[in-house]
């Protein structure tokens, strides 16, 4: 499928490493795109998942390249796809299967009381099931293990008055309806499994990882949608046997990342990116141990989402982290890429020409391989 890219250098304050070559890509929906009806029928449901506007900033033999794209419908991949509200329909942002190529989301349609666990290879969907799902739930997020899709059931309900007035958003904060974590097993003969947890609205599933009778799942949760000074990186540990749930919270973040070769697998180290009064701060939580590297940037610097671009050939955690940094009020905007092992250390910091608008995903794109002639 043709892709329009266009892309010109960029200045570095300090030294790119030589051996990271990639893309640090964004995704923003359309502008123009219209919403599809209540119950997507396949091509508006590829439609919904398709945001075809892409800009980032390439990184090759120490210089950088700021690049803009468009990509025609669907999506170039799912990588860099959010979650999404197509007319009434809620899509979970997809999430990669351990090891693998595919990817796996769910899609859930206010009054059939049932959701759809999708399949995607290579940009299309190649299986479906559905499963029971009442309540109408906004689905954000979900994780996915080597036996496991985990769901998040919030207590952000679609609300029938909000779209009968047209809101673009027709969904509700609702506390008092239970939340759950639910584990839907990749063998499509078995059911669902369903957990009561805190109240919570997530935004990002981590990770997830089978470790024996339970399941581990780190996310991003807010007490509440509407107040980002609440939002923690959770633990939540589900018990196969007993039923049972542990909770805990690791750790202030807004958003927080994995090296992607651990995905649906235990992890080490978490990146986590949070924020204040007192400025942004970027940290690497080692989890084994407990301890931490942490970055501060100054209270101007508002941080996004961290990508983790991992060093080839090494083990977890090897690699860079990168990280876009703004400043809304000098207009200032920076991509800053640190060593994963050693945030404090002097980086590079690749100067942007303006700020760029809240993407609804974020991702590391490593460069293919040079093919040998």
């Amino acid at each position: 499928m043709p892709v329009s890219v266009t892309e010109h250098a960029l200045p570095v304050l300090g030294e790119l490493p030589d051996d990271l070559s990639g893309c640090f890509l964004q995704a923003f929906p359309h502008p123009a795109r219209t919403p599809s009806a209540a119950i997507p029928d396949p091509d508006r449901l590829r439609a919904a998942l398709a945001p075809p506007i892409l800009a980032g900033v390439r990184v090759a033999d120490g210089r950088a390249y700021k690049m803009s794209a468009h990509a025609p419908h669907p999506a170039p991949h799912p990588a860099l796809l959010g979650s999404t509200v197509a007319g009434h329909a809620s899509v979970a942002r997809p999430m990669g299967e351990p090891g693998g190529a595919r990817w796996h989301t769910v899609a859930s349609y206010p009054g059939l009381g049932r959701a759809d666990h999708l399949v995607i290879d290579d940009g299309d969907v190649v299986r479906a099931r559905s499963f029971p799902l009442p309540g109408e739930p906004l689905l954000t997020a979900v994780a996915v293990t080597e036996r496991f899709v985990v769901v998040f059931d919030q207590p952000m309900r679609h609300s029938r008055a909000a779209a009968l007035v047209g809101l673009g958003f027709p969904y509700a904060w609702r506390p008092d309806r239970p939340a759950r974590v639910g584990l839907l097993p990749l063998d499509p003969e078995r059911p669902a499994r369903w957990f009561e947890v805190s109240p919570a609205y997530v935004t990002e599933a981590v990770n997830a990882y089978d470790a024996g009778t339970r399941v581990i799942v780190d996310a991003i949760c807010h007490r509440h949608p509407a107040d980002g000074d609440t939002a923690r990186l959770r633990r939540i540990a589900l018990c196969l046997a007993s039923g049972g749930v542990l909770e805990r919270e690791l750790a202030p973040a807004r958003h927080a990342v994995v090296d992607s070769r651990v995905t649906g697998t235990a992890h080490r180290f978490v990146v986590s990116v949070s924020g204040g009064a007192s400025g942004g701060a970027l940290t690497v939580h080692d989890l084994a141990t407990g301890g931490q590297r942490r970055r501060a940037f100054g209270p101007e610097w508002r941080l996004g989402e961290p990508v983790f671009a991992p060093r080839p050939g090494g083990g977890e955690g090897a690699g860079w982290i990168a990280v876009l940094a703004q400043d809304p009020v000098r207009r200032r905007a920076r991509l800053v890429i640190l060593d994963a092992m050693d945030v404090a250390a002097p980086g590079a910091e690749v100067e942007l020409p303006d700020l760029l608008p809240d993407a609804v995903r974020v991702t590391w794109a490593p460069a293919r391989p040079a093919r040998a002639r």
